[in-house]
């Protein structure tokens, strides 16, 4: 299935950058999408604007805006002559609120980012573009690693099934329907990990003194019933004899299961959700999903529920020349 037509790659210009093209590319070709390659030039700093006139800094900007565009060209030509369609992009502004802008206004149904440095988490520490494009951007994040272009072989879903129809349910199939998509496309293993707390327990894991031991554990017992319940029906949709799925169902935290889960499986990349609107309890909250980011050294793709609202809006601050 061709899940996305319109991808936006943000323009990294280092090795690492050439590996997200490289897989972008790729992406796009297979799905037969249009590859957007784009530049946030940050503005000039008010201190450097007192030193030049107002004339001369829009000439600065459009030179650079220019030099860069040329650049990016060359970088794309390789693929646009194998047959990529795509185009370059560069704006001058605050990066994550162009980004966000341009998502939402040309309506990209994917956003890639390269990670930097050697681990993931040093892309998405606090304050940084992919974590606000996490928590900001409406459509699908994905924070790719530099190895990326070296293929997948095991990809995670982590999901929180439940027994109401609601947004949770919805954020589950969405996760479900991109980590199966990629599978296929990868040709490699899709393993789904649902992390549960059983009833009775405090925030901190443990058993709660009001109920007797032997009540707790029949408690537990129904409980990993119907998660199992749940998670099988969640997957059913989605299996094929091609993918070789696995279901595993753990008790406890999810911010230190889903990582030790990834590291022991040896995960290429995770598809999670992240940032509800109604703050439903559970993995979904962006506060614990931003913990597994952090704890992670692979990919990580991040959705959000159908209908979420940007808090970046197109009357931000924004400049895009024209040419």
């Amino acid at each position: 299935m061709k899940r996305f037509k319109n991808i936006l790659l943000i323009y990294d210009e280092t090795i690492e950058g050439r590996s997200a093209l490289e897989r972008a590319v790729h992406l796009a070709m297979d799905n037969e999408a249009r590859l957007k390659l784009v530049h946030v030039i940050k503005e000039i700093p008010a201190d450097e604007l007192v030193m030049i006139s107002s004339a001369n800094s829009g000439k600065l900007e459009k030179m650079l805006v220019e030099r860069k565009s040329l650049e990016m060209k060359q970088f794309l030509r390789p693929f646009v002559l194998r047959g990529l369609t795509a185009e370059v992009k560069v704006i001058v502004g605050v990066p994550f609120i162009s980004i966000t802008q341009e998502v939402i206004r040309c309506e990209h149904d994917l956003v890639v980012k390269v990670a930097e440095g050697r681990r993931v988490l040093d892309a998405i520490m606090f304050g940084t573009t992919a974590i606000r494009l996490m928590r900001k951007c409406p459509g699908p994040v994905w924070i790719m690693k530099p190895s990326d272009h070296q293929g997948y072989r095991n990809i995670m879903a982590a999901v929180d099934p439940g027994p109401v129809v609601d947004e949770r349910y919805r954020l589950n199939h969405l996760i479900m329907g991109l980590a199966s998509s990629l599978a296929l496309l990868e040709h490699c293993r899709l393993h789904v990990v649902h992390v549960w707390k059983p009833p009775g327990t405090t925030l901190h894991g443990e058993s709660s003194g009001k109920i007797p031991g032997k009540s707790f554990n029949h408690f537990a017992r129904e409980a990993m019933q119907f998660h199992r319940k749940w998670t099988v029906a969640l997957v059913e949709p989605y299996t094929s004899p091609i993918l070789g799925s696995r279901i595993y169902l753990k008790e406890g935290e999810p911010e230190k299961i889903i990582p030790q889960m990834a590291q022991e499986l040896s995960m290429d990349l995770i598809v999670m959700g992240t940032v509800c609107r109604t703050g439903i309890a559970g993995f979904f909250i962006g506060n614990t999903a931003e913990k597994v980011l952090r704890q992670v050294n692979c990919s990580v793709l991040t959705v959000k529920p159908e209908g979420f609202i940007s808090p970046v809006c197109l009357e931000q601050a924004i400049k895009v020349p024209v040419f």
